[in-house]
Protein backbone atom coordinates (compact mmCIF):
# COMPACT_ATOMS: atom_id res chain seq x y z
CA UNK A 1 0.00 0.00 0.00
CA UNK A 2 2.70 2.49 1.01
CA UNK A 3 4.79 1.67 -2.06
CA UNK A 4 1.76 2.25 -4.29
CA UNK A 5 1.33 5.72 -2.77
CA UNK A 6 5.01 6.45 -3.31
CA UNK A 7 4.77 5.16 -6.88
CA UNK A 8 1.70 7.35 -7.46
CA UNK A 9 3.73 10.36 -6.41
CA UNK A 10 6.63 9.32 -8.63
CA UNK A 11 4.18 9.26 -11.55
CA UNK A 12 3.66 12.96 -10.87
CA UNK A 13 7.33 13.43 -11.70
CA UNK A 14 7.02 11.57 -15.00
CA UNK A 15 3.99 13.58 -16.05
CA UNK A 16 5.82 16.86 -15.59
CA UNK A 17 8.81 15.78 -17.67
CA UNK A 18 7.00 16.55 -20.95
CA UNK A 19 8.18 20.14 -20.63
CA UNK A 20 11.59 19.07 -19.31
CA UNK A 21 12.97 18.55 -22.82
CA UNK A 22 11.90 22.05 -23.85
CA UNK A 23 14.69 23.64 -21.77
CA UNK A 24 12.33 25.62 -19.52
CA UNK A 25 13.68 26.69 -16.16
CA UNK A 26 10.30 26.72 -14.38
CA UNK A 27 7.38 24.47 -15.27
CA UNK A 28 3.95 24.37 -13.62
CA UNK A 29 1.62 21.44 -14.36
CA UNK A 30 -1.76 20.52 -12.91
CA UNK A 31 -3.44 17.14 -13.34
CA UNK A 32 -5.86 14.78 -11.58
CA UNK A 33 -4.45 12.97 -8.53
CA UNK A 34 -5.71 9.61 -7.27
CA UNK A 35 -4.58 7.74 -4.17
CA UNK A 36 -5.32 4.02 -3.84
CA UNK A 37 -7.83 2.97 -1.15
CA UNK A 38 -6.47 3.78 2.31
CA UNK A 39 -7.57 2.53 5.72
CA UNK A 40 -7.96 5.50 8.04
CA UNK A 41 -7.20 5.55 11.77
CA UNK A 42 -10.83 4.72 12.59
CA UNK A 43 -10.79 1.64 10.31
CA UNK A 44 -12.80 3.32 7.55
CA UNK A 45 -11.72 2.87 3.92
CA UNK A 46 -11.42 5.97 1.72
CA UNK A 47 -10.28 6.85 -1.79
CA UNK A 48 -8.72 10.32 -2.05
CA UNK A 49 -9.04 12.20 -5.36
CA UNK A 50 -8.31 15.74 -6.48
CA UNK A 51 -5.77 17.91 -8.26
CA UNK A 52 -1.97 17.84 -8.03
CA UNK A 53 0.03 20.97 -8.87
CA UNK A 54 3.66 20.26 -9.81
CA UNK A 55 6.22 23.07 -9.86
CA UNK A 56 9.54 22.04 -11.42
CA UNK A 57 12.68 24.19 -11.59
CA UNK A 58 15.59 23.07 -13.78
CA UNK A 59 19.06 24.59 -13.70
CA UNK A 60 22.06 23.68 -15.90
CA UNK A 61 25.40 23.59 -14.13
CA UNK A 62 28.75 24.57 -15.66
CA UNK A 63 29.54 20.91 -16.49
CA UNK A 64 26.35 20.36 -18.47
CA UNK A 65 24.55 18.49 -15.70
CA UNK A 66 20.95 19.24 -14.80
CA UNK A 67 19.71 20.00 -11.29
CA UNK A 68 15.98 19.63 -10.83
CA UNK A 69 13.91 20.69 -7.83
CA UNK A 70 10.25 19.79 -7.68
CA UNK A 71 7.37 20.54 -5.33
CA UNK A 72 3.95 18.91 -5.54
CA UNK A 73 0.88 20.30 -3.77
CA UNK A 74 -2.36 18.38 -3.48
CA UNK A 75 -5.93 19.66 -3.32
CA UNK A 76 -7.73 16.38 -2.69
CA UNK A 77 -10.49 14.85 -0.58
CA UNK A 78 -12.75 11.82 -0.31
CA UNK A 79 -15.80 10.31 1.37
CA UNK A 80 -15.10 7.19 3.45
CA UNK A 81 -17.01 3.91 3.41
CA UNK A 82 -18.93 5.06 6.52
CA UNK A 83 -19.70 8.53 5.11
CA UNK A 84 -17.01 10.57 6.86
CA UNK A 85 -15.32 13.36 4.89
CA UNK A 86 -11.52 13.43 4.58
CA UNK A 87 -9.21 16.15 3.25
CA UNK A 88 -5.60 15.63 2.16
CA UNK A 89 -3.32 18.43 3.31
CA UNK A 90 0.34 18.34 2.42
CA UNK A 91 3.01 18.19 -0.17
CA UNK A 92 5.91 16.27 -1.56
CA UNK A 93 9.24 17.63 -2.72
CA UNK A 94 12.00 16.25 -4.85
CA UNK A 95 15.57 17.15 -5.62
CA UNK A 96 17.62 15.34 -8.22
CA UNK A 97 20.79 15.63 -10.23
CA UNK A 98 21.19 14.30 -13.75
CA UNK A 99 24.87 14.19 -14.60
CA UNK A 100 26.16 14.61 -18.12
CA UNK A 101 26.61 10.83 -18.43
CA UNK A 102 22.89 10.11 -17.91
CA UNK A 103 23.36 8.90 -14.33
CA UNK A 104 20.84 10.21 -11.83
CA UNK A 105 20.46 10.57 -8.07
CA UNK A 106 17.01 11.44 -6.80
CA UNK A 107 15.68 12.01 -3.29
CA UNK A 108 12.01 12.66 -2.62
CA UNK A 109 10.53 13.62 0.72
CA UNK A 110 6.82 13.08 1.24
CA UNK A 111 4.65 14.54 3.95
CA UNK A 112 0.89 14.80 4.19
CA UNK A 113 -2.01 14.50 6.58
CA UNK A 114 -5.44 13.12 5.72
CA UNK A 115 -7.78 14.94 8.08
CA UNK A 116 -10.94 13.29 9.35
CA UNK A 117 -13.28 16.28 9.12
CA UNK A 118 -15.84 14.76 11.50
CA UNK A 119 -14.16 12.57 14.15
CA UNK A 120 -10.81 14.36 14.27
CA UNK A 121 -8.56 11.24 14.07
CA UNK A 122 -5.97 12.17 11.44
CA UNK A 123 -3.78 9.87 9.33
CA UNK A 124 -0.27 11.26 8.91
CA UNK A 125 2.28 10.02 6.39
CA UNK A 126 5.93 11.02 6.09
CA UNK A 127 8.65 9.32 4.13
CA UNK A 128 11.87 9.57 2.19
CA UNK A 129 12.57 7.79 -1.09
CA UNK A 130 16.03 7.76 -2.64
CA UNK A 131 17.25 6.00 -5.73
CA UNK A 132 20.29 6.02 -7.96
CA UNK A 133 20.38 5.14 -11.67
CA UNK A 134 23.71 4.52 -13.40
CA UNK A 135 24.69 5.88 -16.84
CA UNK A 136 23.27 2.71 -18.48
CA UNK A 137 19.82 3.48 -17.05
CA UNK A 138 20.00 0.64 -14.50
CA UNK A 139 18.59 1.17 -10.99
CA UNK A 140 21.54 0.47 -8.68
CA UNK A 141 20.09 1.48 -5.30
CA UNK A 142 16.80 2.43 -3.70
CA UNK A 143 15.74 3.36 -0.20
CA UNK A 144 12.31 3.88 1.38
CA UNK A 145 11.76 4.99 4.96
CA UNK A 146 8.27 5.91 6.06
CA UNK A 147 6.07 6.48 9.06
CA UNK A 148 2.26 6.47 9.34
CA UNK A 149 1.08 7.33 12.85
CA UNK A 150 -2.50 8.20 13.76
CA UNK A 151 -3.02 11.38 15.77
Amino acid sequence: MKKSIVLSVLVCLGMSLSAYAQGATKIVDEFPAFFPPLTMCNGESVIIEGIATVITTIVNDSNGGLHRTQKIRFDASGIGSEGNEYTLVGYTSNTSYNGTSGAENRTRTLSYVIKDNIKGKNYRYSGVVHFTVNSNGVLVSEFLKDNTPCE
